[in-house]
């Protein structure tokens, strides 16, 4: 239409690629649309493509499906990007290949997270098994770099009332040295206080006799401080799946408290254990 004005031209040539999108379609396309302001015809392009695609197959390719999970967080739309992260790792077998897919895909929604201030958001999704497991190893990650971010690590464990593991967070957090980034320390150590009041409370609720105990990795050496890399404190059953056995040894002068892993009884996963003290 010659009367159509630039915007109006856009608008339509969109419209047509997003009712003509098949499996075929260029990915540029989508990010062609995303480039003009066209965010949300370029999330419907990019769903009827998939859709297409699945059409014929059983999940993505991983390009794919980054493709659809940046659109879907340049909507601002982190729960549907999450719900087909979801869905792309569920789909692929378990092996080298999800893992791949589950480490891209964690990298971006985490990445997207951090830059838009929206961690305290991803700490909501619900991970599960090798998916949480990635993203604690991003939280040490962010830790290491004394980002800001790692805040939400002991928080994330909290949320889902695993005391003792994020108590363990915050130990990592609070450790962590520096890294040269330009980070407020009066904000961090702010952060901090705030966080580790949360978790004295939460601790004050545990059973008593447990409030000294915390689980060591077994074989684990050398000054076994408290700190995520050689300390797992964890729920009884966590402990089993990570193959812990019975041990109750002193930590040290200093450390308040015994070393105890635990282990199944007659084919009965033990109770929760609990958490080791909170520094001060």
């Amino acid at each position: 239409d010659s009367s159509a004005g630039p915007g109006e031209g856009l608008e339509e040539g969109c419209n047509l690629v997003c009712t003509a999108a098949r499996a075929t379609s260029p990915a540029a396309l989508a990010r062609c649309m995303m480039d003009r302001g066209q965010q949300e015809r370029a999330l419907y392009f990019v769903a009827t493509r998939e859709n297409s695609i699945l059409a014929q197959a059983e999940w993505l390719e991983l390009e794919d499906a980054l493709l659809g999970m940046g659109v879907r967080l340049g909507c601002g739309r982190l729960h549907e990007a999450f719900i087909g992260a979801q869905l792309q790792w569920d789909a692929l077998p378990p092996g080298e290949e999800r893992r791949k897919h589950a480490e891209a895909l964690i990298g971006r929604l985490s990445a997207w997270c951090s830059e838009a201030k929206q961690v305290h958001k991803l700490v909501e999704l619900p991970f599960e098994g090798e998916e949480e497991a990635l993203l604690i190893e991003q939280f040490e990650e962010w830790a290491r770099r004394r980002d800001l971010a790692a805040i939400q690590w002991p928080l994330y464990m909290l949320m889902r009332d695993r005391v003792p593991e994020a108590i363990a967070a915050f130990q990592s957090v609070q450790a962590a040295g520096g890294s040269g980034m330009d980070v407020d320390e009066g904000v961090r150590e702010q952060a901090l206080a705030h966080c580790g009041e949360m978790l004295r409370i939460a601790a004050a609720l545990l059973p008593a006799p447990i409030q000294g105990l915390h689980l060591r990795k077994e074989g684990a050496s050398g000054d076994p401080s408290p700190g995520f890399q050689s300390v797992a404190v964890v729920p009884g059953a966590t402990a089993l799946e990570r193959g812990l056995k019975t041990v109750a040894e002193p930590v040290g002068a200093g450390h308040g408290a015994d070393v105890l892993s635990v282990e199944a009884v007659d084919g009965q996963v033990p109770a929760f254990y609990s958490s080791p003290r909170i520094p001060s």
